[in-house]
């Protein structure tokens, strides 16, 4: 049985603001959307294993499988917020087992906020209120939407799940400068790094994989409509997690990934995220929800409309 998802926004009773996207700001949105809650909305589920207030918060996933540090070197508005996770905390400040570092910017007219969660993981999302399309009317380094907490693991149980994914970096970005978005990945985008499953502290760096594989400009693409004005009906795929290299490339023991218990190829899938065959919706007004087969779910904008969606009822089924 799957985990139940809840959808947090800036426009529900008693949300907290985001003044200018200074980190307090942001770190105080997270914070009421995973551990506290607000107005009648309760949270996740997640607790808090460390705080330094106004300037980082490390979360830990419900059962502390997982953690999350969350927090800026900046004080000033719209500053980049780093995201760091680790399988393991110590503490005092130690988080270990770590992936690399994801940045998240905020854009400079940026002022709403949307955070869809469970409680091992969340997507989240800042844009513009008044924005009427879901495509990016500005520079790639705004409306980023990026994952926090434990892919769907195909191997149970996983202690390395809990990862985060953003930019097409396959190391960690410290300069705050690329600033993509899970709404604009593509095939082959990396993701981060995962540990071997046998605990033996070895890892490798992991990508993004699902079959559609132009992200955006091609002509067999549409980027205005939905599915019902346009008459192209969608598919949807899952957004995969695989290797970094080939399925015959090597473990720690000289197995290839393809046949290995210790670093498998695929590895698991990023929950509740689904690749559209198509760019569509980007006419539509944000925050944009649709409804296919009974299932609701929320169109993640990039660049050109959107290419992914976030299923809202359940995850990990």
């Amino acid at each position: 049985m799957g985990l139940p998802v809840t959808v947090y926004r800036w426009d529900d009773a008693g949300a907290p603001n985001i003044t200018t996207m200074f980190r307090s700001g942001i770190l105080n949105v997270i914070k009421k959307c995973l551990v506290e809650g607000y107005g009648s909305k309760s949270p996740l589920g997640w607790g808090i294993a460390e705080e330094i207030v106004g300037e980082r918060i490390t979360f830990s996933t419900a059962g502390a499988t997982g953690f999350a540090r969350i927090g800026s070197n900046s004080v000033s508005s719209y500053a980049s917020m780093y995201f760091l996770t680790g399988s393991e905390f110590t503490p005092p400040s130690t988080l270990s087992k770590l992936g690399n570092f994801k940045f998240f910017q905020p854009g400079s007219n940026e002022n709403a906020w949307i955070l869809i969660g469970t409680s091992k993981g969340f997507y989240f999302q800042t844009w513009r209120i008044g924005a009427n399309n879901n495509a990016r009317e500005i520079s790639l380094i705004n409306g980023q939407c990026i994952w926090v907490g434990e892919i769907d693991s195909f191997f149970a149980p996983d202690p390395f799940a809990m990862t985060s994914v953003c930019n097409n970096l396959n190391s960690s970005d410290t300069s705050g400068t690329k600033n993509e978005s899970i709404g604009a990945s593509d095939n082959g985008w990396w993701a981060n790094r995962f540990y071997d499953l046998d605990n033996s502290g070895q890892y490798a760096e992991y990508k993004i994989g699902h079959g559609f594989v132009a992200a955006a400009g091609t002509d067999w693409q549409k980027n205005a409509g939905t599915p019902e004005s346009t008459g192209v009906p969608i598919m949807l795929q899952d957004v995969i997690i695989r290797g970094g290299g080939n399925p015959y490339d090597l473990d720690y023991y000289n197995k290839t990934q393809a046949n290995s218990l210790t670093r498998p190829f695929v590895r698991g899938k990023l929950p509740g995220l689904f690749r559209l065959s198509c760019c569509l919706f980007s006419d539509q007004p944000w925050p944009t929800i649709y409804n296919a087969n009974g299932v609701d779910y929320y169109c993640v904008p990039s660049e050109y409309g959107v290419t992914t969606m976030i299923k809202l009822d359940s995850w990990y089924d």
